[in-house]
């Protein structure tokens, strides 16, 4: 007989003799089982068993809590159900005379209603370990909002419509423009962090960094995204990614100097014309990028009323490829830049909600650059 390895208290209601003797010396000669065996009815035990013939059987069993508990019922009787157990009031019949294999077999079952009582209790802890997850999320959700830029007043010769939605993976976004000193550039940065550390290294580095830009007159795409990545590359860890954009805009020429790594996605939406999706120019950084061999910036020329239009990976988990976004730049070319970025948004929450979500899988940004009608573009001296 394999050991149970278990130790039980057990309740007998009977005023017959003998059988109930019989069980509790049969109970403690199997192996692994330690068993204390009371006939005391006001203090149930693990397992408690009934004399079908005890006086108001029925109506005992009733009030007896069953959650973690098995409840047997003893019947002479080998042909008749017991119309407790008929009832469900009961788990099982133990008929006597008390045969040893029987009584393992109600063991083994009292053990599966322990281990049923464990998960449901663990479901239960759960379920508030989850609802204290989402009210972390949300306050998380608050203060990331509360760190992001939703409004970017005061942009001279641009634009901007921004929105950004906190998704439930570690790490997240981060979307910024910096203007120069003189006004004449305006630098754009959007990173998606794999990690939360990695995420605060970031926006520490950002921070330093659009101080910089801040104070200068002139600016480097190049030498302004082997700043952030020399920066950013003594903090990664051996999983860490990030995905950066970094773009240098000048107003006077309306000429865009940009380097884009990972998996954002850039669309450049001109006022005539097919909306065109910008190229990258290399992989996540990671641990094993090729630091020393950064690629070139890109230029794009751009013309008043064109858009630039910047979306996290997180976008295009959601609303499924970049065709999904260019239809939906492509209805709203002619609507103002809001209208198009709340379309996104709807689109997105749209797709959550039919996953029977709270929130996107990952954060999800969603930025809008438009050149006004009266900006005039400067030949290149």
């Amino acid at each position: 007989m394999n050991q149970l390895g278990i130790g039980i208290s057990v309740t007998v209601f009977s005023k017959a003799a003998g059988w109930p003797e019989n069980l509790a010396t049969l109970l403690n000669s199997i192996e692994g089982v330690n068993a204390s065996v009371s006939t005391n009815e006001g203090s149930l035990g693990n397992i408690v068993f009934f004399d079908e013939s005890y006086s108001g059987v029925e109506k005992i069993i009733e009030k007896v809590d069953r959650n973690a508990r098995a409840v047997f019922i003893v019947t002479a009787s080998d042909t008749t159900i017991p119309e407790v157990l008929s009832k469900d009031l009961v788990d099982d019949v133990l008929v006597l005379p008390i045969r040893p294999v029987e009584v393992v077999g109600k063991l083994k079952f009292f053990q599966q209603v322990m281990m049923w009582s464990e998960v449901s209790d663990l479901n239960t802890s759960f379920r508030g370990i989850i609802e204290q997850l989402k009210d972390d999320l949300e306050l998380a959700t608050r203060l990331q909002k509360a760190r992001m830029p939703n409004r970017f007043a005061g942009l001279k010769g641009v634009g901007v419509q921004s929105k950004y939605m906190a998704g439930v993976r570690t790490g997240g976004d981060y979307f910024d423009l910096v203007p120069s000193a003189d006004q004449s550039q305006l630098s754009m940065i959007l990173s998606d962090s794999s990690s939360y550390g990695l995420s605060s290294s970031v926006l520490t580095v950002i921070i330093k960094i659009a101080m910089n830009i801040a104070s200068e007159r002139g600016i480097d795409t190049e030498a302004m995204v082997k700043n952030i990545i020399n920066e950013v590359a003594l903090t990664l860890g051996e999983k860490d990614k990030l995905s950066l954009f970094f773009g240098v805009l000048n107003r006077a020429r309306l000429e865009l100097s940009y380097i884009n790594f990972g998996h954002q996605s850039l669309f450049y939406i001109p006022k005539d014309g097919s909306i065109a999706t910008l190229d990258c120019q290399g992989a996540a950084i990671s641990q094993g990028s090729d630091f020393k061999n950064l690629p070139k910036p890109a230029l794009l020329g751009c013309m008043p009323d064109d858009r630039l239009l910047v979306v996290s990976d997180g976008v295009v988990e959601e609303l499924g490829d970049n065709n999904k976004i260019i239809n939906i730049a492509e209805k709203f070319r002619n609507a103002p830049g809001s209208d198009l970025v709340n379309e996104l948004v709807f689109q997105i929450k749209n797709k959550v909600s039919q996953r029977k979500k709270t929130f996107p899988a990952q954060d999800c940004s969603v930025s809008v650059l438009e050149i006004p009608t009266n900006v005039v573009k400067l030949k290149r001296v």
